[in-house]
């Protein structure tokens, strides 16, 4: 009884882990599809075909496409936080300028890495509206707590109404959509540093 008892967890760890294997290649799959024939052509047939899997493979994960996007928009703000949390938690001891910009070239580099999902994502405001300012409210906490660190060292003034962090998050976002303006996009640790050096620094010469 025991060496059953040991053996059915395990044999339940294996399924849990296959399945989540699965839907990672499945979300993955769908990035993919949508990125490259747009978020209304895409259908579940192309995704299944992308992933290797059976179209009711995907039914049996996802009601439909929409609930599909869901899954994927919410994966890639999970992967982002986590990796600016790992990041921020690593550079504890380091100072506020290093820090700032090390937040903001993670943040590029996430967006460089799905840029072609991405971009499609902020042009239509994809996602249901309350996870999207969740996930805005989550970013803006974790500007903040730099920019706290910034005003303990006295390389920033108090900002009572939070007016900084919501201009960097602008700021940022306007970095990331450079080719609007028919500039040419700049590597995330530049463009981290030139967003950074704007805002201690100044635009003066």
């Amino acid at each position: 009884m025991n060496e059953d008892s040991d053996i059915e967890p395990t044999r339940q760890s294996l399924r849990e882990r296959l399945r989540e294997t699965t839907s990672r290649e499945i979300l993955a799959a769908a990035e993919q599809v949508f990125a490259a024939v747009g978020l209304e052509r895409a259908s579940m047939a192309q995704i299944a075909e992308e992933a290797g899997v059976a179209v009711g493979t995907l039914y049996n994960r996802f009601k439909d496409r929409e609930a599909l996007l869901e899954a994927l928009l919410f994966e890639r703000r999970a992967d982002l936080l986590a990796k600016l949390d790992t990041q921020i938690s690593e550079l504890i001891q380091a100072g506020f300028r290093l820090k700032l910009s090390s937040f903001f070239c993670t943040l590029f580099t996430h967006f460089e890495e799905h840029r072609a999902f991405l971009r499609l994502v902020f042009a239509r405001e994809v996602g249901k509206k309350e996870k999207r300012e969740e996930m805005s409210r989550a970013l803006l906490e974790r500007v903040e707590l730099i920019l706290k660190q910034g005003r303990r060292e006295q390389v920033l003034r108090r900002d009572p109404d939070h007016s900084m962090a919501v201009f960097l998050m602008s700021a940022a976002k306007g970095m990331l959509q450079r080719d609007y303006y028919g500039l040419p996009g700049l590597k995330p640790s530049v463009a981290a540093d030139t967003l950074v050096t704007l805002f201690i620094d100044g635009a003066r010469q």
